[in-house]
């Protein structure tokens, strides 16, 4: 915490001046659409019944030829995706066995441990993602550590104005505020001049990085939607976003299972809410609509996988033929 401390004393950012003309939740949307879909799940993604064909399809291929390697990927990606992750585990280790050093197996790994609750070992498995790899997935490997590091230290950072306070020149809170504090470390003299436009590379390469962990893992998890909220919360009136900032926090809310977190994201979100002069329903009804198009769209997607596999097609093939256009974008996942 003392460390946190040392670097924010340093990260001074500029004040969110109130230009609300400039920055509407139209604005918003259209300057990061990408952002939108996925934090709702308005993107193409696979349904149950691919990852069970998926699960059985590689299964076959590998009793066929045990050295297709790829193919353990396939496998434990399946099994993460229908959550049973021990067999997800030891489906990477088995090809960490035959193959060793591989970056795809310790990313892998790193991510089905984050899934156990196993932090210490997940990170031990990025670091070593990292050591071979620094710059796979957009530097999303980097991030993915952070997170683990910032939960693993107790989710330093979240002190949030409370009402009455002035918003306006708030530091960033939790997550963002640890990534400056990282960024200082590998880059301190950057970060003490902390221009306008180094503050807002950093924090539009921390948006694709979790919105790419949305995809892959778990869109709907608590924990990537409060980081996601934290990054758009960050930066001047040019580069934040409160109002997709305030719908993510309202998702976590949600999708929250544990109490004592609860108050820190309600009250993020109102702080969010203020900034963006948005009220709390008008929030919810956005947010629910633009989930239930997501909804739609995943019904879509399995209603097509389910008759691919019924035909006994490359479902894998299928998918990508009808939905590569569309899935290209948002940030790609493993």
């Amino acid at each position: 915490m003392a460390c946190l401390l040392l670097a924010t004393s340093f990260v001074t950012l500029p004040t969110k001046a109130c230009i609300w003309d400039s920055e509407t939740l139209a604005a918003e949307m259209a300057r990061l659409p990408e952002t939108v879909d996925v934090m709702t799940g308005n993107f193409p993604r696979h349904s149950r019944a691919f990852y069970e064909w998926r699960v059985q399809t590689a299964r076959a291929a590998l009793k066929a030829s045990p050295n297709l390697i790829p193919r353990y990927n396939d496998l434990a990606v399946a099994q993460h995706k229908l959550g049973d992750n021990a067999s997800a585990i030891a489906t990477m280790m088995e090809k960490e066995r035959r193959k060793p050093g591989l970056y795809e197996t310790a990313s892998n790994l790193g991510t089905f441990y984050i899934f156990t609750g196993d932090l210490k070992t997940a990170l031990e498995w990025i670091d070593k993602a990292l050591k071979i790899n620094p710059n796979a997935h957009f530097g999303r490997e980097k991030y993915q550590k952070w997170l683990v590091e910032w939960v693993l230290a107790g989710k330093p950072g979240q002190a949030v104005p409370s009402e009455g306070l002035d918003f306006e020149s708030a530091e960033p809170v939790g997550f963002a505020n640890f990534i400056l504090f990282k960024q200082g470390a590998e880059d301190r003299d950057a970060l003490q001049k902390k221009s306008t436009d180094w503050l807002k590379s950093r924090f539009n390469e921390a948006r694709l990085a979790v919105l790419g962990m949305m995809r892959f893992a778990d869109f709907n998890h608590p924990l990537l939607q409060e980081a996601l909220g934290d990054i758009l919360a960050a930066g001047d009136h040019k580069q934040d976003a409160q109002h997709l900032a305030a719908m993510a926090y309202l998702h976590a809310v949600k999708k929250n299972t544990e109490p004592n977190q609860t108050a820190i994201l309600t009250k993020k979100m109102t702080a969010s809410l203020g900034l963006a002069r948005w009220s709390q329903r008008e929030a919810d009804i956005l947010l629910k609509q633009r989930i239930s198009a997501g909804s739609s769209l995943a019904y879509k997607v399995a209603a097509d996988e389910s008759q691919w596999i019924k035909e006994n097609k490359d479902v894998s093939a299928m998918f990508l033929a009808k939905y590569a256009r569309r899935q290209a974008s948002v940030p790609p996942g493993k």
